[in-house]
């Protein structure tokens, strides 16, 4: 049974705030934190609307310190650290745009969880995802993929050997002008105004709380 984030909370000034901290909320923050034709305060405000499930607080700045401390506490978690270690590269490994569709695969072999049922997405938590995401094994399309992109070719390797792991190397690679399987909220949205991307997240929230 996949356990739930429904009792996920966070203290902050005096109140306790009551948070959806969902793994697909988590990945739509990250894509709203870096979209550009946002404003700082368009985008706290935007963040805060999809974790948070009770009134934000009205000042900016209070804003922005209940957004860190959330990002701090309850996203930045050591599970997701545990990854880059595991990996044991500094550079970035992998891309939940660019590799969504190896995740679901594995996940579907490995833990027979579907992460394109909307039901169960909605019942995985961001912590849970990122145990189960380090918890992947070797053999699954996902840390196949890592693996290719982390790996030192020998130099005592045949020339044959040399040429093929290249090319895997390549076909993995992580590019960046390569594109996701599924539009990016930055695609999906482009070439709307900001009120336009705002009503259009506010649609996908409503849709999700179904």
């Amino acid at each position: 049974m996949i356990p739930t984030n429904s009792n996920e909370t966070i203290d902050f000034n005096g109140y306790r705030y009551r948070l959806n901290l969902s793994y697909t909320r988590v990945i739509t923050l990250f894509k709203v934190l870096q979209d550009d034709g946002l404003s700082e305060d368009e985008r706290v405000r935007l963040a805060l609307l999809l974790l948070v499930r009770d009134d934000m607080p009205k000042a900016p700045d209070q804003r922005q310190q209940l957004l860190q401390k959330i990002m701090t506490e309850r996203v930045d978690l050591k599970e997701h650290a545990l990854a880059a270690k595991l990996f044991k590269s500094h550079e970035k490994v992998f891309d939940f745009d660019v590799d969504a569709g190896r995740i679901a695969a594995s996940f579907l072999q490995q833990y027979n969880i579907d992460l394109t049922n909307v039901r169960e997405q909605k019942k995985l938590s961001w912590a849970f995802f990122n145990a189960l995401l380090d918890g992947l094994g070797e053999n699954t399309p996902f840390r196949q993929a890592t693996a290719y992109r982390t790996l030192k070719i020998p130099d005592d390797a045949d020339p044959e050997r040399k040429t093929y792991l290249e090319k895997m190397k390549t076909l993995y690679a992580l590019n960046d002008d390569q594109q996701a399987e599924e539009p990016t909220f930055e695609q999906a949205t482009a070439g709307m105004d900001r009120i336009q991307r705002m009503k259009y997240l506010a649609q996908q929230l409503k849709a999700q709380k179904g």
